[in-house]
């Protein structure tokens, strides 16, 4: 018994003497003098993973400040929820994120309709600045930029949904199309009308007839002039307006002032 004892703590002490602050083999782990232990690099599965091996997200907590590890839904980006818009202005925007647009938020776009929405902001720098925003059910879109610390203007962006391109012009003056000097008397209107190749128009309608300038508008070559079908194919329609005077073929001019349904 008393020589087991003896081998026994001969091997305690042995196994005591070999523990090391390193990641060395077949020894006992020991803190080092800061507290810490170590270990080898890993290279099995169930391996100790070490700090250099593990990325600097490990050490990142999870939220919105600067710093942090973005979770799902946080800016308004992969959840489906959207933050409000900050003192109910969209200026006021600061970060990029997804932005709730309720009643009486300020500096939305003059003709969204209705007001409630969604605006998508993208902070680049300080003062670069884009937003986004949609109008709830009539797919309405808006875009517009800051930059001196100055916001562009709202710009709405037309699509087939909210814009008829069977018609051309709204019969007031300050909507411009542009023609092409055809002969001495008409010119051609070129239009891309968003209708299947299959279909061709087979007439038009005026509902408020044209008026007919130089492109600077000083010069004007005939007043209440309707628009004829000359050709339709493959998407493709051509009208013109005769009973002109002063038209140099070729020559660019802008047709104004009138309203017409290509009818298909």
């Amino acid at each position: 018994a008393g020589v087991a004892a003896q081998q026994l703590i001969t091997d305690i002490q042995s196994l005591v003497s070999s523990a090391s602050a390193t990641a060395t083999a077949n020894s006992f782990v020991k803190r080092d003098s800061n507290g810490r232990i170590k270990s080898a690099s890993p290279s099995a599965n169930d391996d100790v993973v070490t700090k250099g091996f593990i990325g600097t997200a490990a050490t990142k907590d999870v939220g919105t400040a600067a710093g942090n590890v973005m979770e799902v839904g946080a800016f308004g980006y992969g959840g489906t929820a959207f933050a409000a818009a900050p003192n109910t202005d969209l200026n006021d925007i600061k970060q990029s994120g997804n932005y709730d647009i309720g009643g009486g938020v300020l500096n939305v776009p003059a003709g969204m309709s209705p007001v409630n929405g969604v605006c998508c902001h993208f902070a680049r720098t300080e003062d670069l600045h884009t937003q986004l925003v949609l109008s709830r059910r009539n797919h309405q879109l808006f875009i517009r930029y800051k930059e001196g610390g100055t916001w562009s203007p709202w710009q709405e962006l037309y699509h087939s949904g909210n814009t008829n391109f069977t018609t051309l012009g709204n019969g007031t003056s300050n909507i411009a199309t542009e023609a092409f000097g055809l002969t001495s008397t008409s010119v051609a209107i070129f239009l891309r009308t968003a209708k299947a190749t299959t279909n061709a128009a087979t007439s038009v309608t005026n509902i408020a007839n044209f008026s007919v300038q130089s492109v600077d508008g000083g010069t004007t070559l005939g007043t209440d002039k309707v628009v004829t079908l000359a050709n339709s194919t493959g998407g493709l329609t051509t009208l013109t307006i005769g009973g002109l005077t002063g038209v140099t073929k070729g020559e660019v001019y802008r047709v104004t002032g009138g309203q017409a349904i290509i009818n298909f």
